[in-house]
């Protein structure tokens, strides 16, 4: 894994939450129920620089309006103070700065009191995604297996009368893709206990592929290649530890030689199935020049 992603700053870890935020949202889990905490926090957060930009826009009023503003209206005492705050900090630039300064450090703190929370939930965090994962992993199992011989993107799948079948897997792909881009994430920034490993030596595959060795020498690449190593990888969410229990990080995948082997295989396979389809098409009427440019597409 690429540590060097990791949120140092605090600026980085308000983009890394809301980041974590909306990608579990765009995953269909709402976050105002199972981060109430954090929520709760960022809108803190949100108001005292709301409340900062309100105080800002009533800065430019000279020392004579707010002295004519308080001797009409001098019984409220949260508009007398505000008035008089207001016009003393806009007449002496160093007590604005100062003021500044203050309302930057609370946003900062409340920010920080959310990320911090977020990254205390720990293996928590999998309980989050647990529902969302298994749901994904098993429609990919499903309606992979249910794919016809020789559909191997949208154009065949149309062809074969499947095109929103394919369609429907290229969405799980997606969600699967970004289950497995979350899952890295939380372990870069320590979301996910790490301590004493080296995360350098992991890949976010090991945390969800309990037959790992199988997963990373399953051929192919794309939505086959997905659906294949989801298939045969075992999936599962796996912890750290797990990983280690497994020798998941001790595994190597399948020398150069034998990854071409795989791939020409795969590739004699795609073939056969294309030129099946073609035979099809030609019985169908279709011409044999517009059957070969569509599989050349293909490639």
């Amino acid at each position: 894994m690429d540590t060097t992603a990791r949120a140092t700053s605090d600026d980085d870890k308000d983009i890394q939450l809301t980041d974590w935020i909306d990608t579990l949202e765009q995953l269909g889990i709402d976050t105002k129920k199972t981060l109430e905490e954090e929520h709760a926090l960022i809108e803190k957060q949100h108001t005292i620089n709301a409340h900062w930009a309100r105080f800002r826009s009533g800065q430019g009023r000279s020392l004579i309006d707010a002295a004519t503003k308080l001797s009409e209206e001098p019984a409220d005492y949260d508009s007398f103070a505000n008035a008089i705050i207001t016009a003393s900090i806009a007449a002496d630039p160093s007590a604005e700065e100062r003021t500044r300064k203050v309302v930057g450090l609370a946003a900062q703190f409340a920010g920080q009191a959310a990320y911090n929370h977020f990254r205390k939930r720990g293996e928590g965090v999998y309980k989050l995604i647990t529902p969302v994962f298994t749901e994904t992993r098993d429609a990919i199992i499903r309606d992979g297996a249910a794919l016809p011989e020789g559909v191997n993107d949208l154009d065949t799948a149309a062809r074969a009368g499947v095109e929103q079948e394919w369609l429907r897997l290229e969405a799980l792909i997606d969600r699967w893709s970004t289950l497995l881009q979350l899952i890295e994430s939380w372990y870069v920034n320590r979301v996910l206990p790490t301590d004493g490993h080296n995360l350098e030596r992991l890949n976010v595959w090991m945390f969800v592929y309990e037959n790992y060795e199988e997963a990373a020498n399953t051929y192919g690449s794309g939505i086959l290649g997905t659906i294949r190593q989801v298939i045969n990888g075992d999936a599962t969410l796996l912890t750290i530890d797990q990983v280690d229990e497994l020798g998941s990080n001790k595994v190597r995948s399948s020398d150069p030689n034998e990854k071409r082997a795989s791939h020409h295989r795969q590739q004699q396979a795609d073939d056969e199935a294309n030129a099946i389809l073609r035979a099809e098409w030609e019985a169908n009427g279709i011409s044999p020049r517009l059957a070969a440019a569509s599989a050349k597409r293909r490639r």
